[in-house]
């Protein structure tokens, strides 16, 4: 609960249920994007921020988390929009 950010580093989700959940507790979700589920549920500067998945996969990482950890505001942003973009799940 006392998360500002919530990473999924997989390579692979099914559904994805704890993207889910953070994105409908307002959490902003950093993910790759070709990860299949995540990518799926995870719209990139909407809800949550996607990263290169090809390459160096952990500096792609590195580098959204980075850029999420060193903007309070754009960490509120994209996490008020995480619980109308998982609404339609309950």
């Amino acid at each position: 609960a006392a998360a500002s950010i919530v990473a999924m580093p997989s390579r692979w989700e099914s559904f994805g249920l704890a993207t889910a959940e953070a994105l409908a507790s307002a959490r902003p979700v950093i993910g790759f994007a070709d990860c299949p589920g995540t990518n799926e549920l995870v719209r990139h500067e909407f809800n949550g921020w996607l990263v290169e998945g090809g390459g160096d996969r952990v500096r792609h990482l590195e580098s959204g988390l980075r850029r999420l950890m060193s903007d309070a505001s754009l960490r509120v942003e994209l996490g008020s929009r995480g619980p109308s973009s998982v609404a339609h799940f309950g």
